[in-house]
């Protein structure tokens, strides 16, 4: 094993840890009947392990705690209504956003499934936005915004109007336990399907619910491999884009001989990691071979790494423009898209798919670590080579004239329209809804299964998820999630949270550790315990 491997898997051990003891706590102030902190601190478990790898990417005992308040602290669910003409589906979200896919994606979902009438609930907001709020008018449904205080009243109100639907369907972020409070231990109600759309990171998603709905083949295969769930319990469901009727060829930049290759992307997503090759080498290279490209970077700032140092290499061929509310412009004035690696941005390619730009993905992960990737999503195999070289080369033959990046435009717009909404998806929804009524009638649930052990291929992927996401301080969510805890619990975590700052200002200063300070924000499990 090398010293990397080794300082990565301690790092993982570390960040189980923490879960591990978060979840304590929670169980603690469950049998103490505190739910409201309870939930807070299995939120805060998720959480972290969403975003540190920590050896998992689903807690069975989390779950179990999430059952054990859910069990205690609501009622048991409504009775259900009998199936009515049209069915009716209450689709579930953590948030709404006018910026964000995932909203979005509900949006088009009900849109575009015109045979129910579709209602919607947002479990962490007193609003809904008006595009989404418009869409469901429009189908008939109505808006249920359940605000943004005690988690356990949420669940309570969320399992109670269940009973009015034939199919819930959540669109949730992967630490939201209101949903899992929900349709936990107690719930009888409608099926439930959880649309699995941060497919690479830790998932707390309800035991009743029913099926985990995946939108690509290596999502569904860490559904099964990485959290346990049984293949029968898998419905596989291809991602739905808009058809904006698009398809114009991109213009391309200049007259010059220059080619524009564009990327467009969250700046972590352009830093250097462990996995090689790093974005920063890929552009590197592709500058010393091609000397006629010029590389735009759309959302990192020219001071953000690992810009500046390209930018002295190849000055006036290397920009980065920083973030941007629409990147659409970029897109219509460049040549050819180039993906981020090793974390790959799906919706800038599907973006720039739509209007012919040819596209170019690294298609170098292995294993689970494809998730990581967009190959599924790039049509043919020399738009996706395998390794660095075949990149390069594929690039040169991009670089080499218009007629080739007019073919490789016209094969990425293909590639988007087989995804384009249409009858046959909306059939594929109507056979995920019979799935659902046939998995209930059975009595079948997710959590009739557990989470697999770890092992080398699991060991394997989170060494590559600690590679590639940026890890969130403890500290950091315990000050966003403050609010949400009991008056004692604030006061208690009030203090340790100024402890933990002046015990790190102090190791940055004598130049030691400060990971370790973090376990200070985490009382034993039987600290304020009535």
């Amino acid at each position: 094993m090398t010293p990397v491997v080794q300082t990565a898997d301690a790092a993982i051990r570390r960040s189980g840890a923490i879960v591990d003891r978060l979840i304590d706590v929670a169980v603690s102030r469950a049998r103490a009947r505190r739910f409201s902190s309870a939930a807070q601190w299995a939120r805060t478990a998720a959480n972290y392990a969403m975003t540190n790898a920590s050896g998992q990417l689903r807690s069975t005992r989390l779950e179990v705690t999430i059952d054990l308040i859910a069990a205690r602290a609501l009622p048991v669910s409504p009775p259900r209504r009998p199936l009515g003409d049209r069915r009716r589906v209450l689709h579930v979200l953590s948030e709404a956003a006018e910026i964000g896919g995932l909203t979005r994606l509900a949006a088009r979902w009900i849109t575009h499934e015109e045979t129910s009438v579709s209602s919607v609930a947002v479990t962490r907001q007193t609003h809904v936005t008006a595009s989404l709020e418009a869409a469901v008018r429009r189908s008939g449904g109505e808006v249920h915004a359940l605000g943004s205080g005690d988690p356990v009243r949420s669940a309570g109100r969320l399992r109670g109007l269940s009973a009015e639907f034939d199919t819930i369907v959540c669109h949730l972020q992967p630490d939201d336990p209101i949903p899992a409070l929900a349709f936990g231990a107690g719930y009888g109600g409608p099926p439930v399907a959880v649309f699995n759309h941060a497919d690479h990171l830790f998932l707390l998603a309800p035991t009743r619910a029913t099926t985990i709905v995946d939108f690509r083949p290596v999502g569904q295969a860490l559904s099964i491999r990485a959290r346990g769930y049984l293949p029968q319990a898998c419905f596989m469901l291809p991602l739905l884009v808009p058809d904006d009727g698009n398809g114009t060829q991109a213009s391309g930049a200049s007259d010059d001989g220059q080619v524009v290759a564009v990327t467009v992307a969250r700046p972590v997503k352009f830093q250097d990691t462990a996995l090689a090759p790093t974005f920063a080498g890929i552009v590197a290279e592709a500058l010393e071979r091609h000397p006629n490209i010029v590389v735009r970077a759309v959302g990192p700032r020219p001071e953000e790494a690992p810009w500046p140092e390209l930018q002295r290499r190849y000055p006036a061929r290397v920009q980065a423009v920083g973030p941007v509310s629409d990147p659409m412009p970029y897109l219509r004035s460049a040549d050819v898209y180039i993906d981020t690696f090793p974390f790959s941005s799906l919706t800038s390619l599907l973006e720039a798919s739509s209007l012919s730009l040819p596209v170019l993905t690294l298609d170098a992960h292995h294993g689970l670590r494809r998730a990581f990737g967009i190959a599924d999503f790039v049509a043919d195999d020399s738009d996706r080579p395998a390794d660095l070289d075949g990149f390069l080369a594929r690039l040169g033959d991009l670089v080499s004239g218009p007629e080739e990046r007019r073919a490789g435009g016209e094969r990425a717009r293909r590639s988007y329209e087989l995804m384009v909404p249409s009858d046959e998806w909306a059939r594929n929804v109507r056979d995920l809804y019979e799935v659902l009524d046939e998995r209930v009638r059975d009595g079948r649930m997710l959590g009739e299964s557990a989470a697999p052990l770890y092992d080398e291929e699991l060991a394997h992927y989170h060494r590559g998820l600690l590679a590639i996401e940026q890890r969130v301080p403890l500290l950091w969510t315990m000050i966003g999630y403050l609010p949400g805890f009991d008056d004692r619990e604030r006061a208690w975590l009030s203090a340790r949270i100024t402890l933990v700052r002046a015990v790190q200002k102090v190791a940055r200063t004598l130049r030691l550790p400060v990971e370790g300070a973090e376990r200070l924000l985490v009382p034993a499990p039987r600290e304020g315990r009535s």
